[in-house]
């Protein structure tokens, strides 16, 4: 029997590609992790 594994990823900056990444892969259930500089973001 195979397991699933799960993968959770790592975003390095929430600018135009990394927020787009970033919810891109939430939203296909992965578990992601986001860090910027700008605290707003």
């Amino acid at each position: 029997m195979k397991k699933k594994v799960e993968t959770a990823y790592g975003v390095i900056g929430l600018g135009r590609f990394g927020e787009a990444l970033a919810m891109m892969l939430a939203q296909s259930g992965h578990e992601v992790i986001a860090v910027d500089k700008d605290e707003k973001r």
